[in-house]
């Protein structure tokens, strides 16, 4: 899930080097859904410490929020209330259909069509 996640990262630092200065739009804030796991407690420690490291990374705040299932995060996807997520094969999906702004990235970091 590590990997995922550092994938993930990576790839948001790419898409951000190549935007359009014009088209830009100054992020206040990343914000990271998670979606909820057998052991919420590891979780939530992996998420604290993770933020940390992004924080200092990035130079901005890192949010993480648990949402309540896979719906939830599709739906702050569509409506942009969140940046990040990692997602299963059917959430994918479905995010795609619904959101139609998602990027998919295997865990080496490259990008899957």
């Amino acid at each position: 899930m590590i990997r995922k996640i550092i994938a993930l990262i990576f790839t948001l630092l790419i898409f951000a080097a190549c935007n359009n200065s014009s088209n830009k739009t100054e992020v206040k804030e990343l914000v990271f859904a998670v979606i909820p796991s057998d052991d919420m407690v590891q979780t939530i420690k992996y998420t604290e410490n993770f933020s940390k490291y992004l924080e200092k990374e990035l130079n901005i705040p890192v949010r993480f929020f648990t949402a309540t299932d896979y719906t939830a995060v599709i739906e702050a996807m569509r409506t942009n209330k969140c940046h990040v997520c990692i997602l299963g094969p059917f959430s994918y999906i479905l995010a795609s259909q619904k959101a139609g702004q998602t990027k998919l990235i295997d865990d080496n970091g490259a990008q899957k069509w």
